[in-house]
């Protein structure tokens, strides 16, 4: 068996879908460079 790292994202959401956008990539990036292999992005990312 391997060890899989994984990462969930927890953030408020806004009306603006491209700042939501940009603040969940970062924070996916940020979680990548700690080693994650799977990202939990929070269902309300794309909508206010």
């Amino acid at each position: 068996m391997r060890n899989l790292a994984a990462a969930a994202t927890r953030m408020p959401g806004r009306r603006d879908i491209d700042d939501n956008a940009a603040r969940a990539e970062a924070l996916v990036q940020r979680a990548a460079e700690d080693g994650a292999q799977v990202f939990l992005l929070e269902e309300l990312v794309e909508t206010p």
